[in-house]
C-alpha cells in the first residue's frame, strides 16, 4: 500500500504530539511560561496557567495521549477513516474551545487557537476524496 500525503501528515503530527505530551507531562509550568512569554512578545494578554495539581491536568494528558495514538493510526496506510476523522474532530473542538477562552478571558489563548487550527487545516488539506 502506498503512503499518501495524509498518512505522512498524520505521522508527522503524531511525532510532534509525543514531544508536546512529554513536555507537558514533565514540565507543565514551563510550557505555560513559554506560552505566556510568546503571548507577551505578540502583545497578547498573558495568564495561561498549568500545573499537575488540577483536575484538568490528567484529563489533558489522557487527551494528548489519545490524539497521539489517533494520529499514528491515521498515518498507517489502510487505517480506518474514523481515526483521521476523530483526530480532526478533536482539533476542531479544541480550536473552538480555545477561541471561547480567548474571547472571554485572556488573549494568550489565541496562540492555542492558531496552533490547533493550523493542525486541523493541515489535516483537511492533506486529505483527498477516496484517499
Amino acid at each position: 500500500m502506498r503512503v499518501s500525503i495524509r498518512h505522512r501528515v498524520c505521522r508527522f503530527w503524531a511525532v510532534v504530539f509525543v514531544f508536546a505530551l512529554v513536555c507537558f507531562a514533565t514540565a507543565p509550568s514551563v510550557v505555560a511560561a513559554l506560552l505566556n512569554s510568546l503571548a507577551g512578545v505578540l502583545g497578547l494578554q498573558e495568564g495561561v496557567a498549568a500545573g499537575p495539581l488540577t483536575l484538568w491536568y490528567p484529563l489533558a494528558l489522557s487527551l494528548m495521549a489519545t490524539i497521539t495514538y489517533l494520529a499514528w493510526v491515521a498515518g498507517t496506510p489502510g487505517a480506518p477513516p474514523q481515526a483521521w476523522r476523530a483526530l480532526l474532530l478533536s482539533k476542531l473542538c479544541s480550536s473552538a474551545g480555545f477561541a471561547v477562552l480567548a474571547v472571554t478571558t485572556i488573549g494568550a489563548w489565541w496562540l492555542a487557537v492558531a496552533t490547533d487550527g493550523f493542525i486541523a487545516l493541515t489535516l483537511v488539506l492533506s486529505a483527498r476524496r477516496g484517499d
